[in-house]
């Protein structure tokens, strides 16, 4: 019975061996067919990728050669050189990748064929361009050739791609059913295997338990010595596993074990030397009492931690966070203790580089005068320099400081703009950089400040931080404000003048002889006297290459010997005539030349206007950015400007031709469609009555818009074409490293923070010790059924779960860091060094992981990365040079303002040189350097070294003189030395300040001040000065001279002795008025000469304001106009005569108007009344004999009524649209609401029989003429009803909005000071092609013949006839088949 057992026994294990090799075999098959599919989306995707590139490829060649064909440019073909190899590698990349797809093989290959072929094309294209460069582009057929084969490629690659999504989408569904699949699967086999093994185990042990002998039993202990065995190896293996340095002491503190990692870090090589040893010493003497302590705390059954310095075996200097963990049963003595030291040396040494960091900016930012501060965003706290306390006006030492006291200083209307700035760097996380003023907090005194700052974020992308610095720029703006109040004060005098004023410097040749000139400067009448534009920094010779010789010499003369000369002189060359006074600028040896003129060119003769206003017209062409082309009806060029030349790029050679055909075939070259141009051309000229807009599409990518009209005159005689062209091309163009973990194993395990995790050999996670559940917050059952991986970030979770899976297929060890979602939502940092375990016999045994906590360490870093990006932007941002010399004085760090500006383009061409004497040497060699007196300034006086012979801070003020090309920089630089902790001077930081702009200023308020005196006292108009509340304070030369009275007599009131008496009491009154207010005056009177005489003159009286608008000054001047004013008053009495006869003339017009109305309605009545008679009698045949009539005889009655019928309606259109012409002016307030409602009465009918849908918005009031807004209406929605589709019921929407004076300057024939209404009719409709949009409101323009849709075609023309009567506009917009809409622009009120 026995044997019996034991057989059956034998026959289960057998079969049960068979059924587990079986669930093996099957799941290593699921397995494998998983991975496959895997591997086959990925290759799926390779293959889209290879293709994508293989398309990039070809369209940058093409590219390439579109670029070099159009600019003649070698460098567009970078992209075309070796385009083909690289397409032959991705097509052999392609060609390994598909060979089980027999279709994708096919397409491969036709794609080879075809790219093949385009390559081909394309270097036969630019062989024949490089061969002829100076020839037109390639012939039209080989262009068209390479097009339609690129098409080609581009069809087949799409093709391919196409093929390739269905594929990779086909391949993703079979790997996500495989994924859903294969677990549910293996979990069943595993849950059938469980149940095998535990039947055949209960029935062994039953066997077992009726079988017991010595021989078992002796099996039993050697059994059990192996599984103490195995847990020693177990237990070892944990050890080893752990990153740190791991030591296992006895109860008194001696070394009894330390595991290989701590070895390592510990540079022990031989552990028997420590052995035994108390753990106390290898600590040195100043950490022995911690350590004791921490033992005599550990020994109690508590855990204790430390952190200290104890440097290797070695001598490496290290620093350790020491967790020290008893280990034994609860309630017996402690026998063991472990001790794991973790090396923190490196989150030390970050710990120091963000302290020597933020030192070193401390001492930048001080030498730099340069604030710096942060604001916590989420703590709302905010903290700021000493510096930039001070900058702000509080106690250096306060610490108190809050957001509002910075928020309140800002001035008002500065905070908004300042915040706005702040604002928009926030969401676009970028830095800004804003001016802004405050009220300093001590003294109340406005400064001005520049603050450049960036936000931080956190993982969730939320604002941190906001850090940034600040520089007190008020005596930058200072000098600009003095400099550009200066410049108003001598402006002020050209604002003033009636007359062109222009300084020029003389040019003169070898032999003294005056050549040419320079124009320096002009004032704003310049340009109107002479029609001359942008001038300055131009030569004469230049602006007007055949003006005459005599002027040269003229104004030679002047600036030679330095006798003003006044004369009259006319210039051909100009053609205009000038009173002109001219004299020298500065002493003698000066070249200026101060030149003031009039233009007298209409006094002179009259019969130059014409030419003069043909200038002004050309002129206007010019500054049109639109190009102008004028072409008469033969094809000969009348007229252009240059914007057209520049459009076109057209060489000189073809513009003068004045060919229209040669411009067309050049223009061809350039279009991507020349043939459909030219044909557009062509049909325009054999059509002069239509108009054209159109787009140009050019081979360069850019787009232009062409507008074509005709020219024809009142005759109907067709004379040219105008076309204009505009650039638009502007306008057509607008998963985060596996989560951290930290747990003990066991006794041992649960006494280390190392958080560790066991993985069998079937990658199954069997345990996880109280480290992770503490660090994640879930329980074990979570961790254990996969709910480590849900704690993963998102950005690791897939590289981690490869890398385990990979490490478990092929039985090896690795290491990870990555992050982990903690118990508090936050993600902490892992590093894992996980090494494969194995059985005593060898065979594969699985996992055990120690993972560490690394947040600390990734924080530091990150600590250090913004810390340098700070340090790097305040560099950067400091308007200051700043440079960073260690002991030898080598530069260790410079900003780009540095290298700059001792002579390097960058600062990488300094930090390459390695000699420090050479970058001397070379600034030297750039720049002569001197001291602030003008004098040389020797090496050893400069800032930088003075602080390193003396180890004090030092200042120093110089000015750099380019060698080569004469500029000068003014420089205040400042050193400060830095010292380490011994005292010993180790580095020396510098900043160097420009202050060009103070020193510049300085000095051009003072030049600006004597140009003003030597203007005021040369030229001949009275100038006076006088301060805010009107006393006059300075009178010129001239106005002493004019009136014979000294300047004390001017003086107070003294000014008013020359006045005619009668002006005296009105014109005091208007200065006296001006002076309150502030405004300009401007004033005719007659003053005293000094002969007794009177003379007219113009006097223009300008106030002086500053920034903030308040009054600084005035400034004065009178111009004699007596000869002038003698002209206008001759040529005003030729103007009124010239008024009269238009008067006549428009009365005899509007008399003519009146006749051919009351013809118009007699003509109307008179041609209706033969047709109510035609209707009359052909109604009456139809009754009266109505059996008797043929169906012919029926038919032509029916034509006869039908025609009769749209005749009556067409003289009704006549007279309703003549009617218009008289243009009646009965306006009044019109509700277009209670219109639209009458209207829609009317129409009650038809919109029931179409069952159309009405729709609108309120409409407003507006000045109008009713009964034509009856009208307009009413054509308009009879319009959208009467052309509705068939079957589609319509739906009309009718909208208004008020126009913007954005929009309103869109349309050049409405008055900019208006305010419109926009009025849109839309409909659903048959619609109409847009390029009808402008026919259709021309009288008896039809679209449509009338036996589809009924009417005469004067509706829209009578529609667009009553916009014009109220001062509006009306344009439409369509598409067939779609709909259109109309729009109706009219004004709110009616001009006077």
């Amino acid at each position: 019975m026995k044997e019996l057992s034991k057989n059956t026994s034998t026959l289960l294990f057998i079969l049960l061996t068979g059924v587990l090799v079986v669930i093996a075999f099957t799941s290593y098959n699921k397995i494998r067919q998983f991975n496959k599919s895997v591997d086959l989306v990925m290759d799926t995707q390779i293959v889209k990728a290879n293709i994508i590139e293989l398309r990039s490829i070809v369209t940058d060649a093409e590219s390439g050669q579109r670029g070099f064909l159009i600019t003649n440019d070698s460098v567009f073909l970078q992209s075309v050189v070796g385009a083909e190899q690289r397409s032959n590698l991705v097509f052999s990349k392609l060609e390994s990748l598909i060979s089980d797809n027999v279709g994708q093989k096919e397409n491969l290959k036709k794609l080879k064929t075809l790219l093949a072929e385009r390559y081909l094309l394309l270097n036969k294209t630019l062989e024949s361009f490089k061969n002829s460069p100076s020839a037109n582009l390639p012939t039209d057929s080989l262009l068209l050739e390479s097009k339609n084969k690129m098409d080609e490629v581009s069809n087949k690659i799409a093709l391919m791609l196409q093929t390739e999504d269905v594929l990779l989408e086909q391949r993703i569904q079979v790997k996500d059913r495989k994924a859903t699949l294969t677990p549910i699967f293996l979990l069943l086999l595993s849950l059938f295997s469980i149940v095998a093994l535990t039947l055949f185990f209960f029935r062994l042990r039953k066997e077992t338990n009726s079988r017991v002998s010595a021989t078992k039993l002796v099996e039993v202990e050697a059994e059990a010595r192996k599984q103490i065995e195995a847990s020693e190896l177990f237990n070892r293996t944990v050890l080893e596993s752990s990153p740190d340095c791991l030591k296992v002491l006895d109860n008194e503190g001696r070394i009894q074990y330390m595991n290989f990692n701590g070895l390592c870090q510990m540079e022990i090589d031989d552990f028997s030397t420590f052995k035994n040893k108390n753990w106390w010493t290898i600590w040195g003497s100043e950490n022995e009492a911690l350590v004791k302590a921490s033992l005599d705390k550990a020994i109690t059954g508590k855990i204790a931690q430390f952190i200290a310095y104890c440097p290797t075996a070695k001598g490496t200097p290290k620093w350790w966070d020491v967790l020290v963990s008893p280990v034994g049963k609860a309630g017996e003595p402690v026998q063991q203790i472990i001790s794991v030291s973790r090396d923190i040396t490196e989150q030390k040494k970050s710990e120091e580089a963000i302290e020597k960091i933020a030192a070193h900016l401390t001492l930048a930012t001080d030498s730099a005068n340069v604030g710096t501060w942060s604001f916590n965003v989420q703590k709302q706290e905010l903290e700021w320099s000493a510096v930039h306390k001070k900058m702000w006006g509080y106690d250096a030492h306060r610490t108190d400081l809050t957001y509002e006291d910075w928020h309140k200083l800002i001035l008002p209307e500065d905070k908004e703009k300042t915040f706005e700035k702040i604002d928009e760097a926030k969401n676009i996380h970028n830095s800004y950089d804003v001016e802004y003023c405050i009220n300093r907090a001590n003294d109340d005194a406005v400064r001005c400040i520049r603050s450049v700052g960036k936000y931080y974020y956190n993982e969730k992308g939320e604002a941190e931080t906001l850090t940034g610095i600040s520089v007190d720029i008020t005596q930058q703006k200072e000098s600009e404000l003095k400099l550009k109040a200066s410049e108003e004060k001598y402006r002020g005098i050209f604002e003033a003048m009636d007359q062109g004023f222009s300084i020029i410097e003389m040019i003169f040749d070898s032999d003294n002889k005056p050549v040419d000139c320079v124009y320096i400067e002009t004032n704003p009448v310049f340009e109107k006297q002479t029609g001359l534009k942008n001038v300055t920094g131009k030569t004469v010779r230049e602006l007007i290459p055949n003006l005459e010789e005599e002027w040269f010499q003229i104004y030679g003369k002047v600036a030679l010997t330095g006798e003003p000369n006044r004369f009259i002189e006319g210039s051909e060359a100009l053609g205009r005539w000038f009173e002109t006074y001219a004299f020298r600028l500065g002493d003698q040896g000066s070249k200026k030349v101060a030149v003031l003129f009039t233009d007298i060119t209409e006094r002179k003769q009259n019969e130059e206007t014409l030419q003069y206003r043909k200038a002004l017209l050309e002129a206007h062409n010019e500054a049109n950015r639109d190009g102008l082309l004028l072409v008469d009806a033969k094809g000969k060029i009348i007229s252009y400007n240059q914007s057209f030349i520049d459009v076109w790029r057209m060489p000189k050679e073809i513009v003068d031709a004045k060919d229209d055909e040669l411009a067309l075939a050049f223009a061809m070259a350039q279009l991507v469609n020349p043939q459909q141009f030219i044909d557009k051309v062509k049909w325009l000229y054999e059509h002069p009555s239509e108009t054209s807009i159109d787009e140009l599409e050019y081979l360069d990518g850019r787009i232009i818009e062409r507008h074509g009209y005709s020219v024809v005159g009142e005759d109907g005689t067709y004379y040219a074409w105008s076309w204009t062209f505009r650039d638009i091309t502007e306008q057509k163009a607008a998963a985060e490293a596996i989560k951290e973990s930290e747990t003990r194993f066991r006794t041992m395990a649960e006494a280390t923070e190392v958080l560790i995790g066991v993985a069998d050999e079937a990658s199954n996670v069997t345990y996880f010790n109280k480290a992770w559940v503490d660090l994640t917050g879930r329980p074990m059952e979570d961790l254990l059924k996969l709910g480590w991986a849900d704690l993963l970030h998102p950005e690791d979770k897939d590289r981690v779960v490869d890398t385990y899976l990979s490490a478990f297929a092929n039985q090896e060890g690795y290491e990870l860091e990555f992050r982990i979602l903690n118990k508090n939502g936050e993600y902490s940092w892992l590093l894992a060094k996980i090494p494969a375990r194995f059985h005593p016999d060898g065979t594969f045994a699985g996992y055990i992981s120690a993972s560490i906590d690394i947040t600390d360490r990734k924080e530091a870093e990150e600590k250090i990365k913004d810390a340098r990006e700070l340090l790097e932007t305040t560099f950067q941002n400091v308007p200051s040079a700043i440079y960073n010399f260690d002991k030898t004085g080598k530069i260790l760090y410079l900003n780009e303002i540095g290298a700059n500006q001792i002579g390097y383009a960058t600062t990488e061409e300094v930090l390459a040189e390695k000699d420090a004497l050479q970058l001397r040497k070379r600034a030297y060699e750039t720049f002569t350097v001197l001291n602030e007196q003008g004098q040389p300034m020797p090496v050893d006086q400069h800032s930088t070294a003075l602080t390193f012979k003396t180890g004090k801070s030092s200042e120093v003020v110089s000015q750099l003189i380019n060698k080569k090309t004469g500029a000068s920089l003014w420089l205040l630089s400042r050193a400060s030395p830095i010292y380490d902790a011994s005292d010993q001077l180790v580095k020396v930081l510098s900043t160097s300040t420009d202050i060009t702009l103070q020193k510049v200023a300085a000095e051009a308020i003072k030049e600006s001040e004597v140009k003003f005196r030597v203007l005021s006292e040369n030229v001949p108009h009275m100038i006076w000065t006088a301060t805010a509340d009107g006393k006059r304070n300075f009178f010129n030369k001239h106005t002493l001279d004019y009136t014979g009275l000294t300047h004390a007599e001017l003086e107070d009131d003294g000014w008013q002795q020359p006045i005619f008496h009668e002006d005296i009491e009105n014109d005091v009154s208007k200065w006296h008025h001006a002076v309150a207010t502030g405004e300009d005056l401007r004033a005719e009177k007659r003053l005293r000469r000094h002969d007794g005489s009177f003379r007219w003159h113009l006097c223009h009286s300008i106030a002086q304001k500053g920034s903030n608008g308040s009054i600084k000054g005035w400034i004065g001047t009178c111009t004699d106009i007596t000869e002038h004013k003698a002209f206008t008053e001759e040529l005003e009495i030729k103007v009124n005569q010239r008024t009269t006869e238009l008067k006549k003339t428009n009365e005899e017009l509007k008399h003519t108007n009146t006749q051919l109305g009351q013809f118009a309605h007699i003509t109307s009545h008179d041609l209706q009344e033969p047709l109510r008679k035609i209707i009359t009698f052909s109604k009456r045949l139809q009754d009266e004999y109505q059996e008797e009539l043929t169906t012919g005889a029926k038919t032509y009655l029916d034509k006869i009524e039908a025609a009769s019928d749209r005749m009556r309606n067409l003289i009704q259109d006549l007279l309703n649209y003549s009617r218009l012409l008289e243009h009646e002016k009965s306006v009044e307030n019109t509700n277009l609401n209670e219109t639209l409602k009458n209207i829609l009465t009317d129409f009650e009918l038809l919109v029931d029989e179409k069952k159309a849908e009405i729709k609108s918005d309120a409409l407003p009031t507006i000045e109008a003429i009713p009964l034509q807004m009856n009208q307009l209406f009413y054509n308009l929605i009879g319009n959208a009803l009467k052309f509705s589709r068939e079957e589609v019921p319509p739906v009309i929407t009718i909208t208004s909005r008020t126009l913007s004076e954005k929009d309103v300057k869109k349309y050049p024939t409405l008055n900019p000071s208006s305010s419109y209404v926009e009025i849109i009719f839309k409909d659903n409709g048959i619609g109409f092609e847009q390029q009808y949009s402008e026919k259709i409101f021309t009288i008896f323009q039809r679209l449509h013949n009338r036996d589809t849709f009924v009417g005469t075609g004067i509706g829209l023309a009578l529609t667009k006839k009553i916009t014009e009567n109220h001062n509006g506009l009306t344009f439409a917009a369509g598409q067939e088949h779609i709909g259109a809409s109309f729009h109706v622009i009219l004004p709110f009120t009616q001009p006077q």
